[in-house]
C-alpha cells in the first residue's frame, strides 16, 4: 500500500501505471445519538478503506470529510447536493488525469440520495475510462439489514476499531427514533468480537466485487438505485434536502 499524502509524485505515476487503484474514503459529521461520535461514518469508512487497500496493494488517498444529506441535526454537517455532485465529478476526474483506471471508494455515510449521487458519478466515470467501485464498507455484503443508523451493526464495527470509545450505555429505547437517532437493532447488544467478523466479511466481499465485469458493475449501480425507487417517489422533489426532511419526518 501506497499513502498519497506521503508519496512523491513518481510514486504516485509509477502506481496508476502499474494499475494499481486508487483508494479513499467518505466521511461526514452527523448526529449518532447520545452514544455514537457524529464522526463514525468517516471513522469507520477511513479504517475500512486502509484495510482493504492493504489486501489490493492500492494506493491510499485521505479520507474526504465531505458529504450531502446529513441526517436533520443541529451538530449534522453537509454540502449543497448541487454543488456535491460536482465535487464527486472533480475527484473522479483528478484521479483519471493521473492515470488511474480503477477506483475504490468507500463511503462511511449512506442517505440514500447521497448514494444515487454516488452511483450516477461512478456510472459517468465508467464512460469516461474510469473504473469506479462505490459502497458502504458492508454494502458488498448484499445484505441490507447491515446498513443501519447509530444501531447494532454500526456500534459493532466501531466497538471493533476504536475500543472503549463508544457510549453504549447512553442509549435510552425508550425515546423514538428522532430522539435518538437509530434506525435499526438495539446498539447495547453490539460487541467488538462481531464488529470484527462482519468487517472481515465485508473487506472479503469487496474484494470478491472488484472482479466483476463493466457490464455486471452498471447492471449493480442500476440494480442499487432501483432498489431507492419508493424512497424517491415518495420523499424527492427536486432537492435531496427537503427528500431527508420529509423522510426523517416520518420516523417515530
Amino acid at each position: 500500500m501506497l499513502r498519497a499524502e506521503f508519496a512523491f509524485p513518481e510514486e504516485i505515476l509509477r502506481a496508476a501505471q502499474e494499475g494499481r487503484p486508487a483508494v479513499f474514503s467518505i466521511g461526514i459529521i452527523e448526529w449518532h445519538g447520545a452514544h455514537l461520535p457524529v464522526g463514525l461514518d468517516g471513522s469507520i469508512a477511513q479504517e475500512f478503506a486502509c484495510r482493504l487497500a492493504e489486501r489490493v496493494d492500492g494506493v491510499l488517498y485521505p479520507t474526504q470529510w465531505n458529504a450531502m444529506t446529513a441526517l436533520p441535526h443541529p451538530v449534522s454537517s453537509e454540502i449543497p447536493s448541487g454543488l456535491y455532485v460536482q465535487l464527486i465529478d472533480s475527484w473522479l476526474e483528478g484521479l483519471l488525469k493521473v492515470g488511474f483506471k480503477k477506483m475504490l471508494v468507500v463511503t462511511g455515510h449512506y442517505a440514500q440520495g447521497h448514494l444515487i449521487e454516488w452511483y450516477r458519478g461512478a456510472l459517468r466515470a465508467l464512460d469516461k475510462g474510469l473504473v469506479v467501485h462505490v459502497a458502504t464498507p458492508l454494502e458488498p455484503i448484499g445484505d441490507g439489514d447491515l446498513l443501519d443508523h447509530a444501531g447494532y451493526w454500526e456500534a459493532a464495527q466501531y466497538l471493533a476499531l476504536f475500543p472503549g470509545s463508544a457510549r453504549l450505555e447512553s442509549y435510552d429505547p425508550s425515546k423514538i427514533s428522532k430522539e435518538t437517532a437509530l434506525l435499526g437493532k438495539d446498539p447495547r447488544e453490539a460487541t467488538a468480537e462481531v464488529g470484527a467478523e462482519i468487517l472481515a466479511k465485508g473487506l472479503a466481499a469487496w474484494e470478491a466485487w472488484m472482479g466483476c465485469d463493466e457490464a455486471a458493475l452498471r447492471a449493480h449501480y442500476a440494480d442499487s438505485e432501483a432498489a431507492m425507487s419508493g424512497y424517491v417517489e415518495r420523499f424527492y422533489s427536486g432537492s435531496w434536502e427537503e427528500a431527508i426532511q420529509k423522510w426523517w419526518a416520518t420516523k417515530e
